[in-house]
């Protein structure tokens, strides 16, 4: 799981691809309050 909003890059875009086209590929992408409700 990433947890899209307790990690950053310096180019907002970068996050931006690698949050919602890479990573989602290879894991779940969640906020952390997401998360935590499926806690």
């Amino acid at each position: 799981t990433v947890l899209s909003d307790c990690c950053a890059d310096r180019d907002e875009e970068v996050h931006r691809v690698l949050v919602e086209k890479v990573f989602p590929r290879q894991a779940d992408v969640l906020t952390v309050d997401e998360w935590t409700a499926k806690l």
